[in-house]
């Protein structure tokens, strides 16, 4: 099997054309040594460190992130196309400075229940009848 041919580069193109690939694989490695210890955090039953482990996978998980869509070689997002945005208000309308007036006198309330018990109840207490033997 023969060797593949590769065609000269010059060396400055050489070094950038393997840069992003580099970003790549460190946010890569990053992440994978975030994940490992975090679970070193977990599994020692520690709760203190477990927190800041969390804080490290996920800032390496979006430094991955970043690396894949910045190391991918995509073009800039146009954004011209979008809508402008809103204005804020430039003078702020004045609040209400007096309360609205709330009724003084209560509405009356029904005397008798709404609803009447379809069957007679017994007075409370009952008395359970006593066992027969």
């Amino acid at each position: 099997m023969k060797p593949p041919v590769s065609l000269p580069v010059a060396a400055g193109a050489k070094a950038a054309a393997a840069a992003p690939a580099d970003v790549v694989d460190d946010a890569l490695a990053t992440v994978e040594k975030a994940v490992a210890g975090l679970l070193a955090a977990v599994t020692s039953g520690d709760a203190a460190g477990v927190v800041p482990q969390v804080t490290a996978t996920l800032t390496s998980l979006v430094n991955l992130a970043v690396a894949t869509v910045l190391g991918s070689g995509l073009p800039a997002p146009d954004l011209a196309g979008l809508p402008a945005l809103p204005a804020l208000p430039v003078a702020v309308p004045e609040l209400p400075v007096d309360p609205p007036e709330l009724p003084v006198d209560p509405p009356e309330l029904p005397v008798d229940a709404p609803v009447k018990p379809p069957v007679d109840l017994p007075d409370l207490p009952v008395k359970p009848p006593l066992p027969v033997r």
